[in-house]
C-alpha cells in the first residue's frame, strides 16, 4: 500500500497537508490517480495545493491559492468506515459555496465526486486502510 500526502497553502503562505493510503498495486498507477485526487480536492477547497508525494515528491502542482483562502477555516465530514467505525474526514480551506449555516452540502458534486474516491470502488483508503462507506453529515470547523 502506498501513502500519498498532499500539501495545501492558503493565501497567506501557511501549508497544511492531507495523507491517504492508495489500494493500487503499482506507483504508476498512484502517481496517474494523484491527478484525479487533487482536481478532485479544488473543487472543494479555496486552499492552493503545492504537490503530492509518495515517499518522495512526485507532482509539483502549481495551483495559486485562491483570494481570502485561509487554513483557519475547514470542514468535517462525519463518516462511517466499512468496519461501521466513525472517521471524521476534514477538508481545509473548504469553499464557501459548499457550506450553508454552518453546514456542508454533503451531496453537493464536488463533494460527492471528492467522496467517491475512497469508497470501496475508489482507488483511495483513509484510516489503516479502510474505505469510507457512507457520508453522515458535514459541518464547518469552529
Amino acid at each position: 500500500m502506498f501513502t500519498v500526502t498532499i500539501t495545501f497553502i492558503d493565501s497567506h503562505g501557511r501549508t497544511t497537508r492531507k495523507r491517504f493510503d492508495s489500494i493500487r498495486s503499482t506507483i504508476n498507477d498512484v502517481v496517474n490517480d494523484i491527478s484525479d485526487l487533487v482536481q478532485d480536492f479544488l473543487g472543494v477547497t479555496n486552499l492552493g495545493i503545492v504537490g503530492a508525494s509518495i515517499d518522495y515528491r512526485v507532482a509539483n502542482i502549481d495551483e495559486d491559492p485562491q483570494a481570502n483562502s485561509n487554513i483557519d477555516v475547514g470542514a468535517t465530514l462525519h463518516c462511517l468506515l466499512e468496519d461501521s467505525a466513525g472517521y471524521a474526514f476534514k477538508i481545509p480551506g473548504i469553499k464557501d459555496s459548499l457550506v450553508s449555516n454552518g453546514q456542508v452540502l454533503i451531496n453537493n458534486t464536488a463533494i460527492t465526486q471528492l467522496m467517491s474516491n475512497f469508497t470501496s470502488s475508489g482507488y483511495w483508503r483513509v484510516s489503516d486502510g479502510e474505505a469510507i462507506s457512507v457520508v453522515k453529515y458535514g459541518v464547518l470547523d469552529k
